[in-house]
Formats: C-alpha cells, structure tokens, sequence
C-alpha cells in the first residue's frame, strides 16, 4: 500500500489506469495477503487469567458472528414454518425468529420474547461464565393463568417450576398440571416443558440444555403470529424486514444490522427498565407483567438467591449483575505460588485475579489455608471501610500488625496475648513458629514454617485526590492510615481454599465466593449485596480473634476501639472523627420528641439517632403540620452551639435568640431573647400578644420560652450552661406522617432518619460523607 520511493505517483497503484484523483487507492487488489497462508497476524488469544479473544480472518458483514470487539452476530437460515404453524427459538443463546433471522444477545436483563393476543412469553438473560449471557428463566403467561422456568440451581438437580403464586409446582404425582381451563403445563422428560394454551393452540416447549440453561421454543399457528405480535420472536408472515424492530415503529434491515441496532432491538423489548450500563438505573428488576423468581428454597432448606437488578452489559474488563468486579488481564501468580492481595485503595483481589470490594465493617478470613489462617478488620475511615489490623495464626501463635495510633508513630506489632513486640527496620523476630521481618518502616513480612508468606505495607492516609494515571478519583481514607496485605501461597495449599475473601488458586473465577449455604456463586451473578453476604459469612467471631482493641503507648496514652460497628460513624474511636450514636427515642405513647443539645449542637432524631451538627450554618430542624423550626449555629467555647431559633407559621414568624453580653459572646444565664410581631423582649409577659395566630408563647418560671400551636406541637427552648440554646420539639404522632426535616420521621425506624435525595440510607452506611451531605 505504501507504493515506492522513485519519484513516480503514477506507478504506486497496481492498476495505474483506474487512479481517478485521490481514489485510486480503492483498486490495489494486488496488496492482498492470503490470511491462510502468509501472514503472521493472530486471530486467538488467552490471557493467563483464561479470558479468550478471537476474531475471524476474514469479514462479511457488520454483524460478525464471534467477533469479540463487534459482539453482535446477525445471520439469515431458513424458517421452520408450514402451511398451518411456525416456531421462533432460543437454543444455545441463539434467537432465531419466526421469519428465520438468527442472532445472538448479549445483553442481560428481563425481555419479552412473544406478545400475542392470548399467549404471552417472557425471558431473563443472566450472566455465566465470564463473557456470556444465558437464558435462565422463562415465563409463560395466558389471560388467566402464568408460569415460570427457572435452569437447574445446581449442577445434579433439575428445573424448577413455579405458578403465579411463586410457590413451586410438584409433579411427582401428575405429569401435567393445569393452570386454568385452556392452560396446562406438562413435564415430558426429567427436563423438559411444555406450556400449552388451548385458546390459540400456542406450545411453549422449555429444555434444559448441556450447559444447564435454558432452550425455548415457540411454536404458533399461522393466523395467531402473523398479525398483532410484538417481541424479540418477530412475526411470521414471511417478511424478513419486519423481523428486527426498534420499537418505535422503525424496522432494521437484517443483512445490515450493526451491534447498536441489536441492543436497540433489546431495548424496545425490555420489561425490566433501561439497558444502559452506564447508568445507576441501567437495570432489569422486573415489572408488573413479569413474576420471575429471585430467591427458592429447595426441600433440604437450602436458599437460593440471585439478583433482582442486573445491569445489562459491562465495560471491557468488568464484570458481575452491577459490574463491580474486575478480572486482570494478567496473574500474579506464579507455577508454584498463588497470590492474593489486599490493595492501596482497599478492594482485594483473589488468588485468581478478581478485584471486588467490601463495603462492610468487621473482622474477615482473608485466606484459610491448612497450615495458617490470615485474617483483616475492616473498621470505618472517612467514606469507605479501611483494613487497619492483619493477623496471622498458626497453631503455634499468632502475629498481629496494627497500623499507627497517629500520624507520627509507627505501626505496632501484637503476639497472641494482646501483648506489644519490640521490632525494628532491619530486624526479624520470631513469635511461636511465625518469623516477623521489619524490611523498613513500612513493610513487614510474616512467614510461617512452610514458606507461607505476608506482606503488610503501611500506606499512608489517602485523601481521594484523582490519580493521574487513571484519571479517576481515590479513595478518602478520612485521616487514617491502611494497611495492603499481599497473601503468598504454595499452590498445593490454596488450590482448594473455601470460605475466605481471597478464593483459591485453581483456575476457576466461578468458585471465588460461597455464600451462607457454601454454594460457589458465579462471578457473573455478583453484586454489591451479594459481596456483603459473602464477607458475612467469612466474618470472624471478635471474641474468638486475635486483634486488639485497647492499646497503651510509651507515653500513657490509651487507644479505643469497638470489636463491632453500628455503623460508619463512631463516636470517639480514634481513627474517625465522624459520630452518630443510637438512644432510646423520647416516647410517652401519643407524643414523639426530638431535640438539639445546645452545648455541642447534638441533634437526637424522633426515632433516637444522634448527631452533630457539625460546624456553624442554618438548619431546617423540623417541619410539620403548620409550622416549621430551623436553627442557626455558631463557634462557641464548647464547640458549635445554637444561638437562634427561628419559628416559622402561617400567621407570623417568631424568633428566638441567645443571650449575649456587651462584647457579643454567649451567656450561660439570663432569658432568651424573643422577636414576634416587630417586638422584641427578654419577657413574653411584655409582649402586647403572646400569641401569632394559632400559636401561643409562655415562659415557666425557670425562664423556659414554650411554644405551642393547636396541633399540639409544643416548643421547649431553654439556655445552657455555656449559652447555647437547648431545644426540643414534641409532636402528637398523628402528624408525622408527612414530616421533614433534620429529625426524620416519627415512625420508629431509625434507618430512614437519614435520607438523600430521596433515598433513606440505613444506619449501617452512614459515613461522614453522607452525615455531612444530610446536614448540608
């Protein structure tokens, strides 16, 4: 193509004659290698973590069947249609319509398949393997009547049947049930179904295929799929045009179509909301019209269960239901050791190579093997969870590396006993059988008798700043150091690991994780939920761990910290300056109350979840019925304190504030000073009206202003101590229904005080992001 070197333009094209302008670069037939025979270009390709590539030799169209770069496959076959009926197919993966347009799906989620008059089939495409997506359940519907498939759960059992109840079907004593008076389902085989509708003399056929998914055949008479059907089946009135829509009325021509126009196609027929991966909402869960099913327990007591939302495709390189987990292209292992990691930014990655994230605190198996167990605690710091102990056993002791009290000390080393092991750069000691190296200041090595070995590198506290490699934000570790663990295994002790966050090392990505009945969950059916459950049922009872949580230094100084966490935020542990604490709600049986400690601006919720308020600002404290509460905070000598309270209503506003002396500074004695009406005292008393409409104002005789409205809501604001303003709301609970603000809801529930954007985050994810995103 490069022509040659002589000066002539003339002869740089083999067929001179046909050089028109700059086109004559079209007509080098003479350029073409033989692909079969001369060039060294590939065309397969695995990585040493098993993900497989390839692309064809040669190509024909835009959709190219197997062709990892363009995933969109789109072909013509004969259709399997005569005179009276027709069929449309999923088998393998492979739809074929009515009219004989073949191709494959990539995109998981919840479609329909055949929409007619009288028969209605729906699918769900989940992820398996790494790369695919299989069809796993199936629903059949008629006007009255509805049921679903569901694949084997595991390898040794059969499809499960379930009606529209989600109760399971049982065919031990009749091999066809009926559904309603035109609708039965028959099982012919140990695996195979058939849903017939006598109404339209439809025939759902459902088979178990070699890999344990799902094949569906549609079988329907001429007149009933010809006209008036929709789905991902096509029609069958002998039209290949009409075969592929988009769903707005557009049809895409079969012999061109590109991958977008595939997952257009998807998208028209998505029942469970939009396929786009790169939105949060991006998922299928399901709608009013589909009942598959998302958890099953079996006879034995075992429970299954698999994700309501699954995104329907991921970027290159991720995978799982929300695209969470990473799969590098190249091992760390080696033919002799395996390797798992806990990274810098805290999401660990297995003995074979996948990278998820735990967003939950506590104390975890990192990796089991049968001559040591290496555990983590994973504690709150800033908006994420940090690893800030490990601890190694065998039976012969036990090592445990804590990260530094504070910035300027160093790590602390702990022996079985809870006891403080005097270590230094350059020096290894040993604690039972475990030899401990101290490389430099951040960097341990742990070894055990059989050449097991750790690595703990101490990383400094990471403030989320974007990495300028990647471009994407870092972690905020909130202030606090962390700890990276590298596991190294000999291959015969970790090629059969269960039950630890790290996996084994025997090739297989589909047997990382095990949940609470210790099945293999596939990496495909992984999400952040499932992660959670995961990590819970490798977590380690704090009683019987070694980590320590009182620590006291050379200096007298004593360190804190809770075997358990609440949540994210706790109060006065040391690694954490973000605190929510949990009390028993004010509650007389009608009323309900809430409250800020003038003191410290220590707001306790209705429900009893309590939290500062942090720095000085302006606050919508409750809002309810007719009458909304804010308050304004400032610096003071114990902290943040309230200096006013504004009392908003729909006759007239009252304001209340603080006494102050001449320089302006807060007083822990004297009367508030209260604004109504364009008047302003330091007694109600002299007010000409006590009252602004519906509300009414008094002082006791200890000075305390209370306000009350015909509600029922009464006001207490009193002075403190240091001349803050403490105050409480009580409410009657008929009126919180429709209740905002600061406080949350009176309904008990202390998961929904907090709410962002609309979404109420429970207790257990409060981090200081979300306190402080709440507040603001």
């Amino acid at each position: 193509l490069a022509g040659s070197c002589d000066g002539n333009q003339y002869n740089d094209v083999k067929d001179s004659s046909k050089i028109t302008g700059s086109s004559g670069t079209d007509n080098c037939n003479g350029c073409f290698i033989d692909s079969t025979e001369e060039s060294n270009f590939v065309y397969t390709y695995t990585t040493s973590t098993g993900v497989v590539y390839e692309e064809p030799k040669e190509f024909t169209g835009t959709c190219t069947c197997g062709y990892y770069i363009e995933d969109c496959c789109v072909t013509v076959v004969p259709s399997q249609t005569t005179d009276t009926e027709s069929e449309s197919s999923i088998v393998d993966g492979t739809f074929t319509t009515f009219d004989g347009v073949q191709y494959e799906l990539d995109t998981r989620g919840e479609f329909e398949f055949y929409n007619s008059s009288e028969t209605d089939v729906y699918i769900r495409m989940t992820p398996c393997g790494l790369q695919d997506v299989c069809l796993t359940q199936v629903q059949v519907s008629t006007e009255t009547a509805s049921v679903v498939v569901h694949a084997p759960y595991t390898n040794t059992s059969d499809a499960v049947v379930f009606g529209d109840d989600g109760q399971e079907i049982d065919f031990t004593n009749a091999i066809t049930t009926t559904l309603d008076e035109n609708t039965s389902i028959t099982k012919s085989d140990d695996n195979e179904f058939v849903v017939t509708n006598a109404g339209d003399n439809t025939e759902t056929t459902i088979t178990v295929n070699s890999e344990g998914t799902l094949n569906v055949v549609v079988t329907s008479l001429i007149n009933s799929c010809s006209n008036d059907v929709s789905g991902l089946a096509g029609s069958c009135d002998d039209n290949l045009n009409n075969e592929l829509t988009t769903g707005n009325g557009d049809y895409i021509d079969p012999t061109s179509a590109s991958s977008e126009d595939i997952t257009n196609v998807a998208d028209a027929f998505n029942v469970g909301g939009s396929s786009d991966s790169e939105s949060p909402d991006g998922g299928s869960s399901g709608t009013d019209n589909t009942n598959f099913v998302y958890n099953y327990t079996d006879d034995s007591g075992t429970t299954y269960t698999e994700p309501e939302t699954i995104l329907s495709s991921c970027p290159p390189g991720f995978f799982g239901a929300d695209c969470s987990l990473v799969l590098e292209d190249e091992s760390t292992n080696s033919e002799t050791h395996g390797v798992a990691t806990v990274n810098e930014d805290g999401t660990i990655t297995t003995f074979d190579d996948v990278t998820y994230d735990v967003t939950i605190t506590g104390e975890f198996t990192f990796a089991n093997t049968s001559d040591g167990v290496v555990s983590v605690k994973l504690v709150p710091c800033g908006d994420t969870v940090c690893v800030t102990q490990v601890s190694v056993e065998t039976d012969k002791g036990a090592v445990v590396v804590h990260v530094p009290y504070v910035n300027t000390s160093d790590p602390v080393i702990f022996d079985q006993d809870g006891d403080s092991v005097n270590i230094a750069p350059g020096y290894s000691v040993y604690v039972g059988d475990i030899a401990v190296s101290q490389l430099n200041s951040e960097t341990f090595v742990v070894k055990d008798q059989t050449g097991n070995e750790v690595t703990i590198t101490i990383i400094p506290p990471q403030d989320g700043s974007i990495d300028e490699t990647t471009g994407e934000p870092g972690v905020n570790t909130g202030g606090t150091h962390t700890l990276k663990v590298n596991v190294t295994v000999e291959n015969d002790g970790c090629k059969s690991l269960t039950n630890s966050l790290s996996g084994s090392c025997d090739g297989n990505v589909n047997n990382e994780f095990q949940d609470v009945n210790d099945n293999d969950v596939p990496v495909g059916m992984i999400d952040e939920d499932t992660l959670n459950v995961v990590a819970d049922h490798n977590s380690v009872n704090a009683n019987e761990s070694n980590f320590v949580y009182t620590y006291t230094d050379s200096d007298g100084e004593v360190y804190t910290e809770p075997q358990t966490f609440e949540s994210k935020c706790v109060c006065d542990f040391y690694l954490d300056s973000c605190c929510i604490s949990v009390t028993t709600p004010s509650d007389d049986g009608s009323l309900s109350t809430t409250s800020i400690n003038g003191e410290n601006s220590t707001l306790t919720t209705f429900d009893g979840l309590s939290f500062s308020l942090g720095d000085g600002g302006e606050f919508d404290f409750v809002d309810v019925s007719d009458m909304n509460v804010s308050v304004k905070t400032e610096t003071c000598s114990t902290g943040t304190c309230v200096t006013q309270v504004l009392v908003q209503t729909g006759d007239g506003n009252i304001v209340v504030v603080a006494p102050v002396d001449e320089e302006g500074n807060l007083i822990g004695e004297g009367d508030v000073v209260v604004s109504s009406g364009g008047e302003t005292t330091s007694s109600v008393d002299t007010l000409t009206s006590n009252t602004v409409g519906n509300t009414t104002m008094e002082q006791n005789e200890d000075g305390d202003l209370i306000i009350t409205d015909s509600d029922d809501t009464e006001i207490t604001i009193r002075v403190s101590e240091n001349g803050g303003l403490d105050i409480s709301v009580s409410v009657d609970k008929t009126n919180c229904a429709d209740m905002t603000g600061l406080t949350g809801s009176c309904d008990g529930d202390i998961d929904n005080d907090v709410v962002i954007d609309g979404e109420p985050v429970s207790v257990a994810d409060i981090t200081s992001g979300v306190l402080s995103e709440n507040i603001n």
